[in-house]
């Protein structure tokens, strides 16, 4: 659970984690050791599904296409496709043979034609891409997108926790109109590009997430994000780039690039936006939609509150040696396999 550091043993504390057992504040139920082993140290995936079913490969595709890439370089350049008939296969192993005979290049294997969910996600693609330039917003893989950022807790008492956050994008932008904090239609932002089936869904039972409600939206992702790029420590960072992931010595030059030159006039100025920018594709009516995220003092109190009542929880659960939690629910679709108290049964 704990990571060693430079600066001793640390627990980082990510969105992801505070999410994981916190919604808006409110506890919820998870096992605790699924926790442990999938969302705290990684140790195992969870169940791997079909492309058509799994939003997660969905999502890296998107990203990909749009960014350059997802989280620590992932990509994912194709999906799922339906299968090529025998009369293609057949004519192109006609076509390789008689290359390979030649000493010709071996021609490109065909491919089967996209399911209905990968032409939507095409589609969204290309708008990503017509409104990102209606925007004047600028895209340099690997420069202003999927940024890592660490930074110690602020709080003394709490000097054993790192906080860390894969930020999308950080990009210029123009407006068509004055944003209402900024006063100004030229802004600097910190984008969270997402890919979902409903931008107008309003539920968020069954870990659904409200678009269509945004007051009702879990703002926590953002709000730490908007916390990491005060007052980075570049020195912290390279350590921990080295040290716990692998990158190249010099790997923290782009964020003084990205963030020295905006740091007094913008950052601590309060005037960095905060966006998600929502594009859904399950159904035949493709939309997306941009969620202003408001960075008050309310929000960055609730934030470290939460990391507290995060890292009190984690302890807790620790102490009791990350005990099981077997409900149906949690239980279907769980990738831990040595728990001998996996829910067999189903509950109505």
């Amino acid at each position: 659970m704990y990571t060693t550091t430079p600066d001793g043993e640390k627990i980082i504390i990510s969105s992801s984690i505070i999410r994981a057992l916190y919604h808006n504040g409110n506890e919820k139920i998870v096992c605790p050791l699924r926790f442990y082993e999938e969302t705290l140290t990684h140790k195992v995936e969870r169940k791997p599904r079909p492309d058509r079913t799994n939003p997660l490969a969905h999502g890296i595709y998107f990203e990909t296409h749009c960014l350059g890439g997802g989280r620590l370089g992932q990509q994912r350049l194709d999906l799922e496709r339906k299968a090529v008939s025998k009369k293609a296969m057949d004519e192109w192993n006609k076509k390789r043979v008689l290359a390979e005979q030649q000493g010709l290049p071996i021609p490109e294997m065909p491919k089967g034609l996209k399911l209905t969910y990968h032409e939507r996600i095409d589609h969204q693609i290309n708008q990503f891409k017509l409104k990102h330039k209606e925007y004047n917003m600028n895209i340099i893989p690997d420069m202003n997108t999927q940024i890592r950022i660490y930074k110690r807790h602020p709080d003394p008492e709490m000097s054993h926790v790192l906080l860390r956050g894969d930020i999308d994008w950080l990009t210029n932008l123009t407006l068509p109109r004055p944003h209402d904090r900024t006063l100004s239609t030229d802004n600097v932002a910190l984008i969270d590009l997402k890919l979902t089936a409903d931008v107008n869904n309003e539920h968020d039972f069954n870990g659904a997430v409200p678009w269509g409600k945004p007051e009702r939206l879990d703002p926590t992702q953002l709000i730490l994000y908007n916390e990491l790029v005060r007052d980075i420590d570049y020195k912290l960072n390279e350590d921990l780039y080295t040290t716990l992931d692998g990158m190249e010595a010099g790997s923290s030059v782009k964020l003084k690039m990205l963030f020295e030159s905006i740091k007094n006039n913008i950052i601590n100025e309060g005037n960095l936006l905060l966006l998600y920018w929502v594009f859904d594709y399950q159904k035949p009516e493709q939309n997306n939609r941009i969620i202003d995220v408001n960075p008050t003092q309310n929000r960055r109190k609730e934030l470290y509150e939460g990391i507290r009542k995060t890292v009190r929880r984690i302890e807790e659960m620790r102490d009791d040696g990350f005990p099981t939690n077997p409900i149906d629910s949690i239980c279907k679709d769980c990738g831990v396999q040595n728990c001998r108290e996996r829910s067999v049964y189903t509950s109505i």
